[in-house]
């Protein structure tokens, strides 16, 4: 949904692109007519592609509102494009259907892009309009509506495209894209009804079966509507498609996948999400070898890449008794690069955190002293490893929180990948030999949890 902005933009702009095509590329020129602030942003790429192309603009010398607009993009297969507009603070995005050789007229209104050329650009720029203003209503007002209004919303993204696309004749693919669109509005604000009204049982009251949502409803349907390449135009594709899958393993998953989807790019996509996620969620510590032989099996098995292989073993490194990762790089506020072997002969104590994470923050207390309780202890060190990206920030906070003792920075951004952590902050233990003795230490401010823990461990080594 298209934010909404306290100022009103007005501008008509009318846009004529002319192109001409060498080997894969599309050459773009134009004239914008209107006052467009020297900060404003104009984007195209293919659409599906992770592409983005800069169009350039150029007041011309005659003193007129007029802008020459030059750029290049890549030839889309279906001619149907991204246009991303950023103009004072505001983003816009808008499907474009080009045809090389024809010109075509973009206008911008209260914030509102509108086309005054072909059938197939004054669909999809009504669809953008109708869609944006249901989900609008959804997300400011779902928790006020019934669920019969609900309903009757969500089912209005099949409904207005099928009123549009039977009001005047437009290319297949802009009118498959559109079906396409309606789906996947449809089927990702459904998934999101929970967030959306806050009511845990309002699936139980809108089911997906409705023939009031999509003719023979959207529950079963995914395998009829996104086995298609133009599915992957709309980034939740993916993660629909896995949503509908049945449960089960992930050899099982896959299997699913191969048996309801035909279009190659279609199953590479989403096996390649199913094989992240199983990747990022698996409890390396306990099952690392019974992980191993799944994804071996399922790369070899279903033809997929061999990295998920390699990045499922660069995770070891998260079961006990394995080494801290050799490639990972620690420095301290210095810029001096820290080598783990410096507390061979101590137990280590990391502390996983950055500087923006407020629940990290809030443990630095707690960590601090549980470092003055234990300091006659010479064999455990505590050490706090930053995750921060910005140098200076982390700098900043440890001056600004009075830190002290061993400040590391995770210079590469390397650590938490390797010990396949996914949220901060958290705590490790090594042993004195450098090797993982817990993966998931006590915070802390658990208190005499720890302290009793640390001092047992110390004792009886």
């Amino acid at each position: 949904m298209i934010r909404q902005y306290h100022r009103i933009l007005s501008l008509t702009v009318a846009i004529s692109f002319f192109s001409a095509i060498t080997a894969q590329e599309m050459t773009v020129r134009g004239i914008v007519r209107g006052e467009i602030p020297h900060s404003s942003l104009l984007l195209i790429s293919p659409m599906g592609s992770n592409r983005n192309d800069t169009l350039h603009l150029e007041a011309l010398s005659d003193g007129s509102s007029s802008y020459v607009l030059t750029g290049k993009t890549q030839v889309s297969s279906d001619s149907l494009y991204q246009l991303m507009g950023i103009v004072e603070g505001r983003q816009m995005l808008q499907p474009l259907h080009i045809i090389p050789g024809k010109e075509l007229s973009l206008r911008i209104e209260k914030g509102e892009w509108h086309c005054d050329d072909h059938a197939d650009n004054q669909l999809l720029f009504t669809y953008n309009q109708e869609r944006t203003r249901i989900s609008r209503t959804l997300w400011e007002k779902g928790t006020d509506l019934s669920p019969d209004e609900i309903t009757g919303l969500l089912g209005n993204y099949y409904r207005q495209a099928t009123r549009l696309l039977g009001s005047c004749r437009c290319s297949t693919s802009t009118a498959r894209y559109i079906t396409l669109w309606a789906y996947t509005s449809l089927l990702s604000q459904y998934h999101n009804l929970t967030f959306i009204t806050k009511k845990e049982d309002i699936l139980q009251e809108i089911t997906a079966d409705s023939e009031n949502l999509w003719p023979g409803g959207i529950g079963a349907r995914p395998m009829e509507i996104l086995d298609t390449p133009m599915a992957l135009h709309f980034y939740e594709s993916p993660q629909l498609i896995t949503a509908a899958l049945p449960s089960g393993s992930l050899m099982e998953k896959l299997k699913s996948l191969e048996d309801a989807y035909h279009c190659e790019e279609v199953r590479e996509r989403v096996a390649d999400l199913l094989l992240e996620r199983f990747i990022s969620r698996f409890d390396y510590a306990h099952h690392f070898e019974d992980g191993l032989a799944v994804i071996r099996q399922a790369t070899e098995k279903y033809h997929l890449n061999k990295r998920y292989t390699e990045q499922f073993l660069m995770r070891r490194y998260s079961s006990p008794g394995s080494p801290f990762p050799k490639d990972v790089i620690l420095v301290d506020s210095t810029g001096k690069r820290i080598d783990f072997s410096v507390f061979q002969g101590k137990y280590v104590y990391i502390d996983l955190w950055a500087s923006w994470c407020k629940p990290c923050i809030a443990e630095i207390p707690y960590l601090q002293q549980m470092e003055k309780d234990l300091r006659h202890r010479e064999d455990i060190v505590f050490v706090s490893v930053s995750i921060d990206q910005n140098k200076k920030a982390w700098i900043r906070k440890m001056k600004e929180l009075d830190l002290h003792g061993w400040q590391l920075l995770d210079e590469q951004g390397q650590l938490s990948k390797f010990l396949n952590i996914n949220s901060i902050p958290s705590f490790l233990l090594y042993d004195k030999n450098g090797r993982l003795l817990q993966y998931k230490a006590p915070r802390p401010s658990s208190g005499e949890q720890l302290k009793k823990y640390l001092e047992d461990l110390i004792i009886n080594s």
